[in-house]
């Protein structure tokens, strides 16, 4: 019984810590973004964030990293469509920036309790609505969410 109690409260502990704060991010592989830790207090409940422009992306833990770095990459495609590492059109950037755009992802729709800063406007995106798999099969199945979320 005893044994039965020490792995239970260690199961416990490694699903608590696996979302702790603290918890290592881990950067990603994608060529063009990595994941960084969110030290930004007005979004604590998200422990990790992928700059795009200038522009953060925060998810919390359980959203899947690839996903992550799937929507940073479509937001870079809407605002390079050329991919010449230039922002296509620098007052949509400059819009973004006066309006102190953010985009939030979650995995459970109570990750969306926050009190975003006042003077901010963002839009959120699930992690279970972001289907990168779409793109490659044909089009065919769950709808890849992420192209319309990320564009508003």
């Amino acid at each position: 019984m005893k044994i039965r109690a020490i792995i239970i409260a260690g199961l416990i502990s490694v699903i608590i810590l696996s979302c702790s704060k603290d918890r290592h991010v881990l950067p990603g592989n994608d060529p063009n973004f990595t994941i960084v830790v969110n030290n930004n207090s007005d979004f604590k409940k998200f422990n990790k964030k992928v700059m795009v422009f200038g522009i953060p992306i925060y998810a919390v833990c359980k959203v899947d990293d690839l996903r992550l770095l799937h929507a940073a990459n479509l937001l870079a495609q809407y605002l390079d469509n050329d991919e010449d590492g230039e922002v296509d059109n620098p007052l949509v950037l400059s819009a973004m920036e006066s309006a102190n755009a953010f985009m939030v992802m979650w995995k459970k729709e109570s990750d969306l309790n926050i009190d975003p800063p006042s003077n901010a406007e963002g839009q959120d995106l699930g992690n279970d609505e972001t289907i990168i798999n779409w793109h490659t099969n044909g089009h065919t199945g769950q709808f890849d969410a992420a192209l319309e979320e990320v564009l508003h």
